[in-house]
């Protein structure tokens, strides 16, 4: 319940069906759907996103990058 109080809280801006996607990919880590680019292109495009302030684009690629850090992660692959 803690984990719904902080996106609620961070992402008052984003819809709601949004937060539950994030949510749920925060509960249980999706498998990547995206093709397979490098993870730091992958990061730096969400940052940009964050910065120029676009939170709902972020939410809704936030899964599918979650999934593909944590499958980088398993494999121990390199971020570039």
């Amino acid at each position: 319940m803690r984990r719904r109080s902080v996106l609620a809280a961070a992402g008052l801006v984003a819809p709601t069906q949004l937060l539950a996607l994030v949510d749920d990919a925060l509960a249980a880590v999706p498998a990547p759907t995206a093709e397979p680019i490098a993870l730091q292109a992958r990061v730096a495009g969400a940052r940009a996103l964050f910065d120029a302030g676009r939170y709902t684009s972020l939410l809704e690629g936030l899964p599918d990058l979650l999934g593909a850090a944590h499958q980088a992660a398993r494999t121990r692959s390199d971020l570039g």
